[in-house]
């Protein structure tokens, strides 16, 4: 979906928040930043999150162009 002419996406589940491609660009700097030692656990910290909320926003991240595709197990920046 959209607000206003920025595209969105709903996050699902408890305390569910809409996921703006702003917020994903957020998501994909803080993964860039600690790219080095626990990126994931990074993103988790910074947004006061656990790990597997942190990693559907990263895979939510690179969906949306912010971030590479990676292959399974290995990360990419």
């Amino acid at each position: 979906g959209f607000v206003g002419s920025e595209m969105c996406i709903r996050d699902r589940g408890k305390g569910a928040r809409v996921l703006t491609d702003d917020f994903l660009v957020g998501v994909a700097d803080t993964y860039r930043t600690h790219f080095e030692k626990a990126p994931i656990q990074a993103v988790a910290k910074a947004y006061g999150v656990g790990e597997r909320t942190a990693r559907s926003w990263v895979s939510k991240s690179r969906a949306a162009g912010h971030l590479p595709a990676t292959k399974r197990g290995r990360k990419a920046i």
